[in-house]
């Protein structure tokens, strides 16, 4: 079992609100996080443990810029289909695409400017 710091969670903290994450938490997870920090206990609780992972997880990918999150969340997907498409037709080198960042960078950009006239 792992404890938590609250001098860990005063770094996490101060990350989240340089980069504009920390506001995107619920006011509980945000709450929960300054009650350790202002106690300054180390948690030991395995449950109180998790429920901290969760939030800190959670605020390091807030944090992420937000290009890199869109290229997780719709250009990677749309890459290992066109992918899977073109193994299927024979091209054997399409398993490199799901790897290209240029080329999954480019179908996140034009997902997002699609028009809604089009869809």
């Amino acid at each position: 079992m792992r404890s938590v710091q609250c001098c860990e969670l005063v770094k996490v903290r101060a990350k989240a609100l340089r980069r504009h994450a920390w506001f995107k938490l619920s006011s509980l997870e945000r709450g929960l996080v300054n009650a350790v920090v202002v106690s300054r206990v180390v948690v030991r609780s395995r449950v109180l443990v998790k429920i901290l992972a969760e939030v800190v997880g959670k605020l390091s990918e807030l944090s992420k810029p937000l290009v890199l999150r869109m290229m997780n969340s719709i250009g990677r997907p749309i890459a290992e289909s066109l992918s899977k498409i073109a193994q299927s037709w024979g091209y054997r080198d399409a398993w490199k695409w799901v790897e290209d960042t240029g080329f999954i960078i480019y179908l996140t950009v034009v997902k997002i400017h699609e028009s809604a006239y089009f869809r």
